[in-house]
């Protein structure tokens, strides 16, 4: 009976201390509402300094991380943005906001110009993606041969991979990587010279890189590309040489409708981008089409509701109708004093009517959702195209005990 009486009470100590150690630190609610308040407001200086408190309280839950990474995409620090986004997924991968914060580190990348991943993800895999700032480096993973950077991302398996990049003339370059699920991991290399290589005869040293390149691509006739405000000169190869760090690149061309994305160069990295450029005049049909079935579709529903409310008077005359027959007093003369009298075909006609306009009012209202679906369309398809017509989407999290419950997604879409 002891031997019971003190396993129970280790049991109870046990589960007291685990509830106690699921409670976060003291302050760090106070800390993180703070911090998410301050970022919906805007604050984002002062969300940061609220948001780094409670990570600092306690470093192992997601929250603080998750709402960084949106108070970097606020700000456009696209390498925090990614940095914290990536925490806040290694710390709980299984979490109710993995998939907001996942679109979040998409948003990012895109936004600091890294390749997409155009694949699908199965079951406890992600995608590595591997570049230097030398073309043509040889990528090692795992022990086995990749290709040459820069490597586009393709898949993997979740888990630790060690990478090495190597080229003549330069100290190979190793490091350790941990492979998130269902998102990008980048691996960005700068290889250092190899100061024996000229003097051992080993290899040859080659003069650092110190630019990356743009290569636009687009069908549009007459095309003038601007990197950062100027109209750049190509090179001999077809690229545009560029500083390392992030761009904007506008395309432009007669009877065109420009487009501007922003792209993130380092050094020896080739970045392309793919511009197809629409004609204005298919732009402007799109636009006069979508106006054309949304304006259809609105008087579809005026019709509709007209329509409406003559069923439901014909309904309500023939019901009045019907009780002025059915109470009206047995008599054999007429008086003036009795309503003129209605008969049942009367009444049936009425009954037509109502249910006619009914009909009428039904197909309407579908024609004009049909109308109006068919507009949006055309409108979504008019809208502009490039960074700088349409605001990047903003996934935010919402809040629940340990961080977050949920998302939201803040935007601006002008037509």
């Amino acid at each position: 009976m002891r031997m019971r009486s003190l396993l129970v009470f280790a049991l109870l100590v046990c589960a007291a201390s685990a509830a106690s150690a699921q409670q976060p630190p003291k302050g760090f609610l106070e800390e993180f509402q703070k911090g998410t308040d301050a970022y919906r407001l805007g604050q984002y200086d002062e969300a940061k300094v609220h948001l780094e408190a409670a990570k600092k309280l306690d470093p192992q839950l997601p929250g603080p991380w998750r709402f960084l990474a949106a108070v970097a995409q606020a700000e456009q620090d696209w390498a925090t943005c990614i940095t914290s986004a990536r925490e806040a997924i290694r710390l709980n991968p299984r979490s109710a906001e993995i998939a907001a914060t996942r679109q979040l580190h998409d948003q990012c990348r895109t936004a600091a110009g890294k390749a997409e991943f155009g694949g699908t993800y199965e079951v406890a895999q992600d995608a590595l993606s591997v570049t230097s700032d030398q073309l043509g480096a040889e990528v090692t993973i795992g022990g086995l041969k990749y290709g040459s950077t820069p490597m586009a991302p393709r898949v993997f398996a979740v888990g630790e991979v060690e990478v090495k990049v190597e080229k003549s003339g330069y100290l190979a370059a190793t490091r350790k990587v941990e492979v998130l699920p269902e998102i990008v991991t980048d691996v960005d290399f700068v290889l250092e010279v190899d100061p024996e290589a000229a003097h051992t005869g080993l290899g040859t040293a080659v003069a650092e890189i110190t630019q990356g390149w743009i290569k636009v691509e687009t069908g549009a006739p007459g095309a003038v590309v601007r990197i950062d405000g100027k109209v750049s000169e190509i090179d001999e190869n077809g690229r545009y040489p560029v500083d390392e760090g992030g761009h904007e690149v506008e395309v432009s061309a007669p009877e065109h409708e420009p487009i501007v994305k922003t792209v993130r160069v380092i050094k020896g990295q080739l970045v392309t981008v793919r511009a197809p450029l629409r004609s204005q005049a298919s732009v402007d049909k799109n636009r006069r089409l979508g106006n054309v079935f949304i304006g259809a579709g609105t008087g579809l529903v005026v019709a509709g509701a007209v329509t409406a409310l003559l069923s439901l008077r014909a309904s309500d005359q023939a019901r009045d109708w019907w009780v002025i027959e059915t109470t009206r007093p047995s008599l054999t003369v007429p008086t003036e004093d009795i309503h003129p009298l209605r008969t049942r075909a009367d009444i049936d006609d009425k009954v037509d009517q109502a249910k006619r306009y009914s009909l009428i009012s039904n197909i309407s209202y579908g024609a004009a959702a049909v109308a109006i679906g068919v507009g949006a369309y055309f409108l979504v398809k008019s809208r502009p195209a490039g960074e700088k017509k349409t605001k990047a989407m903003t996934v935010v999290p919402l809040l629940d005990g340990e961080g977050g419950l949920g998302a939201a997604a803040i935007g601006e879409v002008r037509w």
